[in-house]
């Protein structure tokens, strides 16, 4: 039976890490100890902020229609042309819309190449921020912030300035649960908890829950 494993896209040079899931939860391990084999399920989670990720309306259809559809619906809200972008459309979510994420081509091609040298040829990638929680949430992922308002799940540069980070948390109906204290100190509020999980622990524990 295949093992379903979760990891992140690490710089180049930096040490891989995976999160097996199985009926006994979730267990982080180092490379070594995961040894990955090309029969595992594999999915690798990319930086939101590399990734043009928007939920759409998209009538039931059959995949080119539907992805016809996205095509059209996107066509004013990203940099390249639909038609050539790397397009990934995902099943309908309770909301009724659908999660699409845009990649660009070239962008797409080297991350390929990368896993490719890490042995990982079969393994599916996936924007971070697509498993965040519907209930409104922040969490600092190193070089950016993932973001969900409830409404709307984003990722942002960790580079922009307080002030700005501050206006997107504000765009929140409810407080945002935040359990870095660093992030909530920026964001002007309150941590939800003292520590929080391992970034690719946190995620797969989402992704796990979709």
């Amino acid at each position: 039976m295949a093992r379903r494993l979760y990891t992140l896209l690490p710089p180049s040079g930096e040490p891989t890490e995976f999160v097996l899931a199985s009926d006994k939860g979730l267990r982080l391990m180092s490379a070594a100890e995961a040894d990955v084999s090309s029969g595992d399920d594999v999915v690798v989670f990319v930086p939101g902020t590399e990734v043009g990720y928007f939920e759409v309306r998209i009538p039931a259809q059959g995949a080119a229609e539907i992805r016809r559809s996205a095509a059209f619906a996107l066509e004013d809200d990203v940099a390249v042309p639909v038609e050539d972008a790397h397009v990934a459309i995902g099943a309908v979510l309770d909301s009724g819309l659908r999660p699409v994420q845009v990649v660009d081509p070239a962008l797409m091609e080297e991350w390929v190449v990368r896993l490719n040298a890490m042995g990982l040829k079969t393994a599916k990638l996936v924007a971070d921020v697509s498993v965040l929680p519907a209930v409104p949430t922040a969490i600092d992922a190193g070089s950016h912030i993932l973001m969900s308002t409830g409404e709307k799940r984003f990722a942002i540069d960790a580079a922009l300035p307080d002030d700005a980070l501050k206006a997107l948390a504000n765009g929140s109906k409810t407080p945002l649960t935040i359990t870095s204290a660093a992030l909530a100190h920026r964001l002007g509020m309150s941590a939800s908890s003292a520590s929080s999980l391992p970034l690719l622990l946190q995620l797969a524990q989402w992704a796990e829950t979709v």
